[in-house]
């Protein structure tokens, strides 16, 4: 009974977590896709997607609505959904197996390096497991958030949805194809999440004050440490998603390194920074994610106790 009543609770917390990263994504996919749109314009520029440079966050939202309508900020979403609401079911609950039970954890007892240490693996490992269920997600998010129309010259769409997009990919580079980019985004992954969450969890668990109790508080926090590592990761982020845009592409390249070289040397360090603004408005639904997972944990161990202790003094 107690086994089943645990894997009970594993379940619905599961459910919850990729719940809460959903809700967000919905809300946050107009703004994923400028961004990505200023992320990957040199690519889009090379390939003929886009004829002409945006000149700005203002035109690059005009330029989408004016080509697809008000759908297209949505355009390319369904993989993002579908990954982030698996990856945190994966992410969540490995990081606090990882951090409760693998270093056995304990703001209590533990110093306040030892507790950032602690953090830190625990969320970079939990990333790192995630990324090995959602890659192929990732990879067709970024290729058909992309594929931008741009009337009259460009009218049609590469990929006409995930199973296109999937087939052509096979055929061009077989299976290994939809894992392009795979290593440069684990390092992106595991930095970003050893830091994300190891930065949020040291600054709620320090307990400033009242700061760290309060929801607002926790809010500013979950937002101020999803957007420093936004802007810390971004340019491996850039590179992983270059990597990927080589698929069913004439242009090839040997290694990450090689197109690194390639970027640096044809665009510039702030090529990997494009659309690294949008970060900060992005970092909205990172927070709601965060700070949700935390408040639905705490309610439900609330009820959990009072339970506990109306059956205690029945």
């Amino acid at each position: 009974m107690a086994e089943g009543a645990a894997q009970e609770g594993v379940a619905k917390d599961l459910v919850r977590a990729g719940a809460s990263a959903a809700f967000a994504t919905i809300g946050s996919a107009p703004l994923d896709r400028i961004k990505t749109l200023l992320q990957l314009q040199p690519k889009l520029l090379q390939t003929g997607r886009l004829k002409q440079k945006y000149t700005g966050i203002f035109n690059c939202i005009r330029t989408i609505y004016r080509n697809e309508g008000l759908l297209g900020f949505w355009h390319g979403n369904w993989p993002n959904l579908l990954r982030r609401f698996a990856g945190p079911l994966v992410a969540f609950q490995s990081r606090d197996i990882l951090r409760n039970r693998v270093f056995q954890s304990d703001p209590t007892k533990d110093s306040v390096k030892k507790m950032a240490v602690l953090n830190l693996l625990s969320g970079g490992l939990a990333g790192a497991v995630s990324l090995l269920a959602v890659q192929p997600l990732i990879y067709m998010h970024t290729r058909l958030t992309a594929d931008a129309l741009n009337r009259p010259q460009v009218s049609s769409r590469q990929f006409s949805g995930m199973r296109d997009l999937a087939r052509q990919t096979i055929n061009a580079d077989g299976l290994p194809g939809l894992y392009r980019g795979y290593v440069v985004m684990a390092g992106s992954v595991f930095v970003y999440r050893a830091l994300y969450f190891g930065v949020y969890d040291t600054m709620t668990n320090i307990k400033l004050g009242i700061l760290s109790d309060n929801f607002a508080s926790k809010f500013a926090m979950g937002w101020s440490a999803a957007t420093l590592v936004a802007f810390l990761t971004y340019p491996l982020d850039t590179l992983a998603k270059r990597r990927m845009m080589t698929c069913c592409d004439l242009q090839k390249f040997r290694t990450s390194f090689h197109l690194l070289a390639f970027i640096l040397r044809h665009e510039g360090v702030r090529s990997l920074y494009g659309g690294a603004w949008f970060s900060i408005l992005r970092g909205l639904g990172g927070a709601v994610a965060l700070v949700g997972w935390d408040e639905m944990n705490r309610i439900i161990m609330e009820q959990r106790q009072k339970k506990r202790e109306l059956k205690n003094a029945s």
